[in-house]
């Protein structure tokens, strides 16, 4: 625990907060530190351990008091409607969100029509071509594929486990539709978990000297270690080497690069002749267009979010917002409002309905968003 009055003191009792690990004690000194320059103060009960929703606004207002205010060209998002996305970049040292409670709360009724967010599904297409949607069939036993059991976890997760002796390699595909993500335990015990509009074919068992899988779209990878057989991916003509790590690759066609984002370990990224080693918390680039590597460090929190939860962005541009917005709520986007050269950052849950998100970016006036049926009309 950080010295009690510091800035990380409070950071740190907030985070306990969301974890539902605060105690009494601990309650009322964060309680105390939102009630300074309040005339209402808040009361300490049970219930403030376990709802937040009443103390939102004050904690956002006491987080805005001590981050930096925008420069003219960025345009900040105003986080009034995710308390736990704020609170967790806070932990992670990122605090420079700016907060405005009047254009939000103007703006709440401001976008017609909605739109659900993204779940759990998707289709595995198994080696004969059949196909199962995965968020209506029971859990268990799915298929059997050349001696393995294809198996449905409860969660969203499909798991392989040998059952007999292995035959003809035989290869699965998984592919989440817009407006889905799902999770798969591959043969040799790595995890996946595929994010929106994504699709990864891999066989239901690995033999040889190397394990390779193909990637179109975007994935976290928690490869299970094993030096005699080297893990592969492969996406769009460029190829990421390990052994045993965590990482993303993200790898949509409509962006118009690669990114291999490195967690723990280490890995090659190769395109075409060009090689690069990434070190923990940095990412490689490869440009489509130049076929070009280059490498950067990340917040890798930044490049996570989706996997946790959220849509993150750290200066972004409302283009890239748009492309990630259409994947998770599956709408088609009609840019009506040029090109910005206005850059974001801010956050929110991607379990909140589109509504909101767009209310968040429409806080300050501009652009303006109309949701008609499976499109979204983004005006100046």
């Amino acid at each position: 625990m950080q010295q009690p009055n510091s800035q990380e003191y409070y950071q740190e009792l907030s985070r306990k907060r969301l974890e539902g690990t605060l105690t009494p004690e601990e309650a009322e000194a964060l309680a105390a530190w939102l009630n300074q320059d309040d005339e209402q103060p808040l009361e300490v009960s049970a219930a403030f351990a376990e709802s937040y929703a009443s103390h939102e606004e004050r904690l956002f207002r006491k987080i805005a008091a001590q981050t930096i205010r925008p420069r003219p060209v960025y345009r900040r998002l105003a986080v009034a409607v995710s308390a736990a996305a704020v609170l967790l970049l806070m932990a992670t040292g990122i605090c420079y969100f700016y907060f405005n409670t009047t254009p939000a709360k103007q703006q709440m009724a401001g976008v017609k029509n909605d739109r659900l967010p993204g779940t759990n599904k998707a289709t595995l297409i198994l080696a004969n071509g059949q196909e199962i949607l995965l968020d209506s069939a029971a859990d268990g036993a799915l298929a059997d594929e050349s001696g393995v059991r294809v198996i449905k976890l409860a969660g969203g997760r499909v798991a392989y486990q040998a059952d007999g002796q292995p035959g003809t390699v035989a290869f699965n595909t998984l592919v989440t539709p817009r407006g889905g993500r799902f999770r798969v335990q591959l043969p040799d015990g790595t995890e996946v978990w595929l994010n929106a509009a994504s699709r990864l074919r891999y066989p239901v068992s690995f033999s040889g000297g190397g394990r390779v899988v193909e990637l179109e779209g975007q994935a976290w990878f928690e490869v299970a270690g094993n030096a005699r057989q080297p893990f592969t991916v492969k996406t769009g003509g460029a190829e990421v080497h390990v052994l045993g790590t965590h990482f993303d690759v993200m790898a949509y066609a409509d962006e118009k690069a690669i990114r291999t984002t490195l967690v723990e370990g280490s890995v090659e990224v190769t395109e075409g002749n060009k090689v690069r080693r990434l070190e923990p918390r940095q990412q490689a680039v490869i440009d489509r267009g130049q076929h070009s590597i280059a490498v950067q460090t990340v917040n890798v929190d930044h490049v996570l979010a989706w996997k946790e939860g959220l849509f993150v962005f750290n200066d972004v541009d409302l283009h890239t917002i748009l492309r990630e917005i259409g994947r998770w709520y599956d709408i088609e986007i009609v840019n009506e409002a040029g090109v910005t050269a206005e850059l974001y950052g801010g956050s929110i849950s991607r379990s909140r309905n589109l509504k909101d998100v767009l209310n968040l970016l429409g806080a300050y006036g501009s652009p303006h968003f109309t949701i008609n049926g499976q499109k979204l009309v983004v005006s100046p």
